[in-house]
């Protein structure tokens, strides 16, 4: 399936910011009961303030901004979609402002999903395997649509005591790869600071069409 630049499949809903709600609240840090104590509080969200998203729908970016980017390891993506060897051949400030257009494009591409919310429900599977790994899988289904009921699997890295997400998995289609397939050519061609600029210029002309 051809994936063009920032045009990562997209679905009439799919929940990518449900699970990233700051965690400061006492959910337990197992994979499963933090991303259901998440995804039921962004529901409680969505659902108290429709009417003022639906009037004024650029404020979704300021909370998706907030929500997004300490629950997921851009990290972790930025060494996938430029490929192990360019990200540790560029230096710290070449990978920081790559981290940081791409957080700008994550945000953008993603928080309008939200808006697209209409009472549908996520159901999370228990995990087949402990918690004793670095890296796990987990798996839910999004019921209530149109569509019926559509997977999204979520994988996740574990940092100290805390679990951060890598890749979203979409009926089987990878955002991570979707990123990666954009991306990687341009990386290896033309450098990290090349597709950094490439991403600026996006954000900006869709900051001005805002």
């Amino acid at each position: 399936m051809n994936i063009s630049l920032f045009n990562v499949i997209r679905f009439r809903w799919v929940p990518v910011l449900l699970l990233l709600l700051p965690l400061h609240m006492a959910w337990a840090q197992e994979p499963v009961p933090m991303l259901k104590g998440v995804t039921d509080a962004v529901l409680t969200q969505l659902r108290t303030h429709r009417s003022e998203l639906k009037s004024h729908p650029n404020r979704i970016y300021n909370i998706a901004e907030h929500l997004i980017i300490p629950h997921v390891d851009f990290v972790e993506m930025g060494r996938w979609i430029a490929g192990r060897n360019a990200w540790n051949k560029a230096s710290e400030a070449e990978q920081n402002a790559f981290i940081a257009a791409f957080k700008n494009l994550v945000v953008r591409t993603y928080a309008t999903s939200l808006l697209q919310y209409t009472d549908q429900t996520v159901e999370f599977m228990p995990l087949k395997s402990g918690t004793d790994r670095e890296r796990l899988q987990v798996t839910s289904y999004i019921k209530g649509g149109d569509r019926g009921p559509i997977k999204i699997d979520y994988r996740l890295i574990k940092h100290e005591d805390k679990w951060l997400v890598y890749d979203i998995i979409i009926e089987g289609v990878s955002l991570l790869k979707g990123y990666q397939a954009q991306f990687s050519q341009d990386v290896r061609q033309q450098g990290l600071s090349y597709v950094t600029r490439k991403i600026q210029g996006h954000n900006t002309s869709q900051n001005r069409e805002s």
